[in-house]
């Protein structure tokens, strides 16, 4: 019998399928590495929402659900995770201003991270990689004579 993985939805044999029990379900995913990921992405989505709602103050306004969501879409939330961890006091900083409404710091918020997350690397995968140089030759420019129209002229008579 198929069952569908809850991490990526494909189809799967239930043989063979990895098999998590909660409240009283059966839950599969395609392997162990799938559900330990997907576990990863939800405790990161909690964590992200915990530290905007800090930053932003306990806001009811939703748009900062929606905001957080695009983010996440191309970013993960396990990046913005590490990202708000690591960044917190210059984010603070930032958004330490007056603000015309909620919807104003939200939307400057969510600028703060769609900005920042494009060029963050987190600490751990940054490393020192010596980079390799091949060193060529010199080429030595031969400058062109440059002629002046008058000159073209005189050769085309001849």
């Amino acid at each position: 019998m198929l069952v569908g993985c809850k991490a990526c939805k494909k189809k799967i044999d239930r043989s063979v399928a990895f098999k998590v029990r909660k409240n009283n379900v059966n839950n599969y995913y395609c392997n162990e590495q799938e559900y330990n990921r997907k576990q990863l992405e939800l405790e990161s989505r909690k964590k992200v929402i915990d530290l905007s709602l800090e930053l932003c103050g306990n806001t009811t306004n939703t748009n900062l659900m929606k905001e957080l969501n695009d983010i996440s879409k191309t970013h993960g939330y396990v990046k913005m995770a590490k990202y708000i961890e690591e960044h917190m006091i210059e984010i603070d900083k930032a958004m330490s201003m007056e603000y015309v409404s909620d919807f104003a710091m939200i939307r400057y918020y969510a600028a703060i991270l769609k900005n920042s997350l494009g060029d963050y690397v987190p600490s751990e995968e940054q490393e020192d990689t010596p980079i390799s140089v091949d060193i060529i030759e010199d080429v030595k420019y031969k400058s062109n004579d440059k002629k002046s129209f008058f000159d073209m002229f005189a050769e085309y008579e001849e």
